[in-house]
């Protein structure tokens, strides 16, 4: 078991908030459009963001 680890509460949570979307709406294009897009905004801006700012 590998334990539970803060950093596990983003990633759970969009998680389940797609899971949701998708039962609701029954529409895995759109869901896997809005994970990409969370994918490539933490993947590129958030670093370029923190960057910019010393961190």
């Amino acid at each position: 078991m590998y334990g539970f680890s803060a950093a596990l509460a983003v990633p759970a949570t969009l998680g389940g908030a797609l899971t949701l979307l998708y039962l609701w709406r029954r529409n895995l294009p759109v869901c896997m459009l809005l994970h990409a897009i969370v994918d490539g905004t933490m993947l590129l801006v958030v670093p370029a963001f923190s960057h910019a700012h010393g961190g």
